[in-house]
């Protein structure tokens, strides 16, 4: 009885193990054809997932049997989702990431007009106004980058 239960537990953990399979394939842009390195893919609603290396290339080892939807994400490209099913054998699923377009809002970049002034009261603060203070000098006051407010006087 004792060598039929360990048949019985060595056919399981055979049968276990042929039942899990290799998921492998690349990431590439979807307009350019390049591979995409570093690329995250995974297995959703499930903790399987990797990266892929230089040449876009992944795999997912030890899959068990079952349906899966696959994701593929980059930074800077949508999200792409499909369908998977996991028989017996490894799967060989290439996927192409289509880039997303992002539109960042307009920046205007302006001199502060108060430069001066605000300079200014920095080294009455910072230095002072004693004898002693008036013999400072900063060597490099275009480093000093001054945000006063002063509707807070700060």
């Amino acid at each position: 009885m004792l060598v039929l239960r360990i048949l019985l537990l060595n056919l399981l953990c055979v049968l276990s193990a042929a039942a899990q399979v290799t998921i492998s394939g690349t990431v590439r842009d979807s307009l350019t054809h390049q591979p995409l390195p570093f690329a995250s893919v995974f297995l959703a609603n499930t903790t399987r997932g990797a990266t892929t290396d230089a040449q876009g290339h992944y795999a997912l080892a030890g899959v068990p049997a079952g349906r899966y939807e696959l994701a593929a994400t980059y930074v800077g490209y949508r999200l792409k989702q499909r369908p998977l099913v996991v028989a017996d054998r490894n799967e060989l699923v290439d996927v192409s990431l289509p880039p997303a377009a992002q539109q960042l809002a307009e920046v205007v970049v302006r001199p502060n007009p108060h430069r001066a002034a605000d300079y200014q009261r920095f080294l009455e603060l910072f230095l002072g106004t004693s004898t002693l203070a008036k013999q400072c000098r900063v060597r490099n006051p275009d480093a000093v980058q001054i945000d006063y407010d002063p509707e807070r006087n700060v």
